[in-house]
């Protein structure tokens, strides 16, 4: 089975791991210090640590050489040094109807550490140097640029910028401007520049300000639960979800704007993983649904269940057989069999 994702992907930018130790350049050592910091899904993987709790479900796009898919979005974690390369082609992305997320100091150089600002002049006006100081704490703002009164986070730099068009999602505590959304014709962009934390929140609300929203959704009492599905060409699909707060939660998921199991309520047990059918073939039927992992299933088409995540009816369990090539089959009557 594959990774389902949605029209989103992290920017991978092979050159930034390319960073083997250049003794007596002072000009590289910048280079690769800058690299090391910025990277990947941004400084301490704010990116995919932010994404995943949202229920975004994503892969990465090697932007070295090739364009993210037609319409889709990018998150890309930037430093100070990004290839000319990638820079034109993260400004072709929001020119042709897609959407990219930057995350960190807008770039000004390239590799060989040229001046490059490709990218940056096409999304803002002004910047002002990128400095590795203590910075006042940062707060969302609303895209109309009223503060919000969430709580403020104590980054370690902030980068001020000026726009001309779009608006603020991100100031420092002062009302310095370090987070913009800017509009283009067809797509768009929206670009932190600062050293935000891990915050669902804060990327949940600039991917909603794009259009973009997550196809899998979990409600859970506390952080710390995430889920994605798998599938097959052929039509089968799994629910992965895993509880990594430490504590028992309960969790609801809904898929593309649909409860599962008309809102089945699934007790998740801290750390173990868990996958579920949402329309696997076994035994010779298709197993539309289960609120418990399959254990295997016997000669006569009995299926075998691990312990239940539905408390309060056992396992929940629908089954049929499985689409015929020349068409449609009558769904059976659920299927209730369950064995620890």
């Amino acid at each position: 089975m594959d990774g389902d994702h949605d029209d989103v992907s992290l920017g991978l930018v092979l050159d930034a791991y390319m960073t083997e130790y250049h003794p007596g350049s002072e000009l590289m050592t910048e280079v690769v210090d800058d690299l090391t910091s910025h990277r990947g899904a941004g400084e301490r993987k704010a990116l995919a640590r932010s994404l995943l709790p949202g229920g975004f479900r994503f892969g990465a796009t090697h932007l070295e050489r090739r364009d993210p898919a037609p319409g889709s979005t990018v998150l890309v974690g930037t430093g100070r040094h990004l290839s000319r390369v990638v820079q034109e082609r993260l400004v072709g992305r929001v020119t042709t109807g897609g959407n990219v997320v930057l995350l960190g100091p807008l770039p000004e150089r390239d590799l060989d550490g040229s001046p490059c600002t490709v990218l940056a002049d096409a999304l803002v006006s002004r910047r002002a140097r990128w400095c590795a100081t203590p910075a006042t704490p940062t707060r969302r703002s609303s895209r109309t640029g009223g503060r919000s009164r969430g709580p403020r986070c104590g980054p370690a730099w902030v980068q001020a910028l000026s726009h001309e068009r779009g608006d603020v999602v991100l100031t420092d505590v002062y009302g310095a401007v370090c987070g913009v959304d800017v509009p283009f014709v067809e797509g768009g962009a929206i670009v932190l520049a600062a050293h935000a934390p891990s915050d669902p929140v804060l990327f949940d609300g600039a991917m909603s300000s794009l259009g973009v929203t997550p196809g899998l959704r979990l409600e859970t009492q506390w952080p710390g639960v995430f889920g994605t599905t798998t599938s097959t060409d052929d039509g089968q699909h799994a629910l992965h979800v895993l509880n990594a707060s430490g504590a028992p939660a309960t969790v609801t998921v809904a898929i593309d704007g649909t409860p599962i199991a008309a809102g089945t309520t699934l007790h998740v047990p801290p750390r173990p993983g868990h996958i579920l059918p949402l329309g696997l073939d076994v035994a010779g039927r298709r197993q539309d649904w289960a609120s418990a992992e399959i254990a295997g299933a016997d000669a006569d088409g009995t299926v075998h269940f691990r312990p239940d995540l539905d408390e309060d009816c056992g396992t929940n369990s629908h089954r049929r057989r499985p689409p015929s090539r020349t068409g449609p089959t009558a769904a059976l009557a659920p299927s209730l069999s369950s064995s620890m």
